[in-house]
């Protein structure tokens, strides 16, 4: 989730914003202050299947609190879920955190209505100074859609590595293994310049696709814009916004 992920084919793990709260709990903990954030995201240039999303982070010492809203669909079929997410640093270097929320399925107005549980463990450990690494298991207990369905929400795996160049350099790869599907390699690229500017790349398997993006953090207010392209569906942009506060 977030216009800097996508931008970087959304290895998102590792990232320490908002976001985690719907990417990695854990990293809420590995990076201090507060911090709200917003995104819009057009799949496929299309509106009745666009996601918006609300996010905010919370810090406490070596715990942290996140929130999270995302609605995605139209009037005929929509899916919001809404969650809330604890971690901590247990030491460091090491952090693990927990999300805990509820998901809401609307189909127009014969199918009805349906609401079902959401979880995620994370963990995340800065190894030395350039390398960090990431996982995460997603809905571990393949929830049912709902009490009447025989389709249930995948079982989603994660792990990620992050390589730090420099203070302006790094790059993500990740695998991404649905129990159902095949394995998805996520590729991403940023350099951050130091007037503020960001410029990202990112690929994906499975299918193919590619991203790019950009960003601006000025004092305490950013602002991310991405692409990423689909062979066969076409483009799907983001836009998104993030405000800090606290240390």
């Amino acid at each position: 989730m977030g216009s800097r992920a996508n931008g970087m084919g959304g290895s998102a793990l590792l990232e320490t914003n908002a976001w985690a709260s719907f990417n990695n709990p854990a990293a809420l903990a590995m990076d201090t202050g507060n911090q709200i954030a917003g995104n819009y995201a057009n799949s496929y240039l299309l509106p009745e299947i666009g996601t918006s999303a609300l996010a905010a982070k919370f810090s406490s010492g070596t715990r942290a609190f996140g929130i999270g809203l995302s609605s995605f669909g139209y009037s005929e079929f929509r899916s919001n879920t809404l969650q809330a997410s604890y971690a901590m640093k247990l030491d460091e270097h090491f952090s693990m955190g927990v999300n805990l929320g509820l998901r809401y399925l609307q189909l127009g107005d014969i199918y009805g209505q349906s609401f079902s549980p959401t979880a995620s463990l994370g963990m995340m450990i800065y190894i030395n100074e350039e390398l960090s690494f990431a996982a995460l298991l997603k809905d571990p207990f393949n929830f049912k859609i709902d009490e009447a369905a025989i389709d249930r929400y995948p079982v989603l795996l994660r792990s990620g590595l992050r390589y730090q160049f420099s203070d302006d350099i790094f790059t993500n790869l990740e695998l991404e293994k649905a129990l159902d599907k095949d394995l998805r390699i996520r590729g991403g690229f940023q350099y951050a310049h130091p007037n503020g500017f960001s410029f990202r790349l990112g690929l994906i398997t499975q299918p193919f696709e590619y991203s790019l993006g950009a960003g601006y953090l000025k004092n305490r207010f950013g602002v991310d814009l991405s692409y990423s392209y689909h062979p066969l569906l076409g483009f799907s942009p983001q836009l998104g916004f993030l405000w800090n506060w606290g240390s």
